[in-house]
């Protein structure tokens, strides 16, 4: 298994390039599922939020994760798969494969821009 990154590690920390805006709250995870031992439901049952965009890495790992254990929650959810990663293409599209059977809907982070454009 390849090393864990760890909340110690450099490599956990948030890009300073990504824009988190004003009153929204970043949910420390300690595991694969964003949900699991976290206040994620509760925050999102509170404001009224029933689909959830998920990208990150690992594709395969806590993209994957974090996606079916949204819809065991009974949210949709969106997967842009250019704004994920795997250690490698096959686990990518695998993990892409197995999702879009059921699970979230996969696109691109352009036409999500675009539908949220129109929505302005």
């Amino acid at each position: 298994m390849e090393r864990l990154i760890n909340k110690n590690d450099k490599l956990s920390g948030i890009s300073d390039l990504l824009y988190i805006p004003a009153g929204n709250r970043i949910v420390a995870k300690s595991q694969y599922d964003a949900f699991y031992n976290t206040n994620l439901d509760k925050e999102l049952k509170t404001k009224n939020i029933n689909g959830l965009i998920v990208c990150g890495v690992m594709t395969n790992l806590c993209v994957e994760t974090t996606i079916r254990s949204a819809f065991v929650h009974g949210y949709e959810t969106v997967l842009p798969l250019d704004a994920t990663a795997a250690y490698t293409y096959d686990y990518h599209r695998a993990t892409a494969l197995n999702l879009a059977f059921g699970f979230s809907y996969t696109t691109l982070t352009d036409s999500i821009l675009k539908v949220i454009g129109e929505n302005d």
